[in-house]
């Protein structure tokens, strides 16, 4: 039993995730290590290009509305925060999945 997790409930949820994602791998086919780099590129550029849409509308809120500089930044920080948490688990599960799948041991 874990301190931190005494019923289990956080692994059961990020076992759900992983097997989500793996059965979506499969169901695209990428069943091999070249299509799976070639997912997390695109997975990479889907994220950088969302980053680059939120700073970019973000600064051109900041122009028309001076007034909530604030509060546009405040937004700004928790989407951010949002996008790359979400996006470094995906990374990690993806890892996983070429672990388990292609690598030899």
């Amino acid at each position: 039993m874990k301190l931190n997790d005494p019923f289990g409930r956080v692994s059961r949820r990020e076992q759900h995730r992983y097997k989500t994602l793996e059965q979506r791998l499969r169901d695209e086919s990428i069943l091999d290590a070249g299509s799976l780099q070639r997912f997390t590129r695109r997975a990479t550029a889907t994220v950088l290009k969302l980053t680059a849409a939120i700073l970019a509308l973000s600064a051109t809120l900041a122009l028309v509305f001076p007034g909530l500089r604030s509060l546009l930044l405040l937004l700004d920080i928790l989407l951010l925060l949002w996008l790359s948490a979400g996006y470094l688990q995906t990374r990690l599960y993806l890892k996983r999945y070429r672990r388990e799948n292609f690598d030899d041991y």
